[in-house]
């Protein structure tokens, strides 16, 4: 009909973009997370967790391993001046002689499981040598006065019990200005390094 104004067709609305019955509008993308695993977020936010727990537990852990190495310094030196004790025993009581062809290390070796536990477990320098030391012992060698030395002496007579026998020869392995150190009887200490040079002065009983 002329003049009349024709219906627009639901085909020609949904080519100029309304939707007709039973259209559906497009849906939201969101993160499609693998069958059985992790999305990418997820996967960075457990990285950045562990990272964190890392940074704050390395500290702890280097510091555990520090004193297992120190306490196992502590051990070596437990079992050298036990192997004092037992050369004594077999020397009438005398504890080794500064005028021996032998040097004390070698002398005591016999009374010691292994000739490692010369060597203490931080002491780099003295773990590249077959006969590295990394202690001392209170010897003519280790003190300013004859009168501080312990040998040659009667261990059975000498005194007090708390006098430094052996001892790092090196100190500063395990925490600065400190060193690990054994006494006449036998117990193991962490001294400071003015405790052990004023120990090293004390004449012996």
């Amino acid at each position: 009909m002329t003049g009349q104004t024709k219906p627009y067709s639901r085909r020609g609305r949904d080519a100029r973009g309304v939707k007709g019955r039973g259209a559906s509008w497009p849906q939201r993308q969101t993160a499609v997370r693998p069958p059985g695993g992790l999305t990418l977020v997820e996967v960075l936010v457990v990285v950045a967790v562990i990272g964190l727990l890392v940074a704050i537990m390395l500290p702890a852990l280097s510091h555990v391993q520090a004193e297992g190495r120190s306490t196992q310094c502590l051990s070596n030196l437990r079992q050298i001046a036990g192997a004092f004790h037992m050369y004594a025993g077999d020397h009438d009581g005398l504890l080794p002689d500064d005028d021996s062809e032998f040097t004390w290390d070698e002398l005591l070796r016999e009374h010691l499981p292994a000739s490692s536990l010369y060597v203490c477990p931080v002491d780099a320098i003295a773990r590249t040598y077959p006969i590295g030391l990394s202690y001392a012992w209170r010897d003519t060698f280790s003190v300013d006065l004859p009168a501080s030395s312990l040998a040659g002496r009667n261990l059975r007579q000498a005194g007090p019990g708390d006098l430094i026998l052996v001892f790092e020869a090196l100190p500063g392995h395990h925490q600065p200005d400190m060193i690990n150190g054994a006494v006449l009887d036998t117990s193991v200490h962490r001294f400071t390094t003015d405790r052990l040079e004023a120990d090293l002065e004390r004449p012996v009983r």
